[in-house]
C-alpha cells in the first residue's frame, strides 16, 4: 500500500471528531518506536472484536504480535473506520528506522 486513502473532504477544525463509540480514538498519538506499536495493535484488535472498528487497509494485525515474526514491510500502514459514524483513522509506523509513526483521525 503506497499511501493511506484520504477522505474526500477535510473534516476541518469546526467539525467534531467521531461519535460516542470512537471519540476516545480521535487524539493524535505519536508512535516513536515499534515497541509503542504493540499496545496499539492490542487495543485495535479489541475494538475490531467488539465491532467498533473495521480495518479497511493494511496487513492482518494478529501476526504482528507473534514473537520473532518478521514485519510485513519497513513501513506499516493501516486504515480503520468506525462502524457507527464512519470516521476514518490511520496508523503508520516505520519499523525499519524505528521512528516517525503516529495514530490519527483522518
Amino acid at each position: 500500500m503506497s499511501r493511506m486513502r484520504r477522505r474526500s473532504y477535510d473534516r476541518g477544525m469546526d467539525k467534531p471528531c467521531g461519535c460516542d463509540q470512537c471519540r476516545d480514538l480521535c487524539e493524535t498519538k505519536p508512535i516513536p518506536t515499534p515497541e509503542v506499536y504493540y499496545p496499539l495493535i492490542r487495543m485495535l484488535i479489541e475494538h475490531i472484536a467488539r465491532n467498533e472498528l473495521a480495518m479497511l487497509e493494511g496487513p492482518d494485525l494478529q501476526p504482528l504480535l507473534v514473537d520473532g515474526s518478521m514485519w510485513p514491510d519497513d513501513i506499516i500502514e493501516h486504515l480503520f473506520q468506525c462502524t457507527k459514524c464512519k470516521q476514518h483513522f490511520g496508523v503508520s509506523v516505520d519499523v525499519y528506522h524505528g521512528r516517525g509513526g503516529r495514530w490519527r483521525a483522518i
